[in-house]
């Protein structure tokens, strides 16, 4: 069994940016036991082999899944055509004609009828 004190140390050092061989000079310093400072310097260095494989995995699902995002959708909006717009406009124009009639035909249909 590997003791706790001397892996949470490792760690704590790992993750101040300290070398793991200068946290394990430390442990010897205070008088640790050499084979338990390294039982635990080997479990932190299967830790840290693990974190990276996993960020490996995660940037490259990433980026595939950005990669996809970006060819499925166009980031850019189209402009719509000139030919769409005069279309646009045309319609609207002949609703307010026929609105406009309607509207006569309804105020002046006792003189038409």
């Amino acid at each position: 069994m590997v003791n706790e004190a001397i892996l949470g140390g490792l760690r704590i050092a790992i993750t101040h940016k300290s070398s793991l061989q200068k946290a394990m000079q430390s442990f010897y310093n205070a008088g640790y036991d050499k084979k338990e400072i390294e039982d635990a310097a080997r479990i932190v260095m299967a830790e840290q082999q693990r974190q990276k494989t996993q960020q490996q995995e995660n940037s490259v699902m990433s980026s595939t899944q950005t990669r996809n995002i970006s060819t499925n959708s166009p980031t850019t909006k189209k402009a719509p055509s000139s030919k769409k717009i005069i279309f646009v406009i045309l319609l609207v124009f002949v609703a307010i004609i026929l609105l406009g009639g309607l509207a006569g035909i309804i105020i002046f249909k006792d003189k038409i009828f």
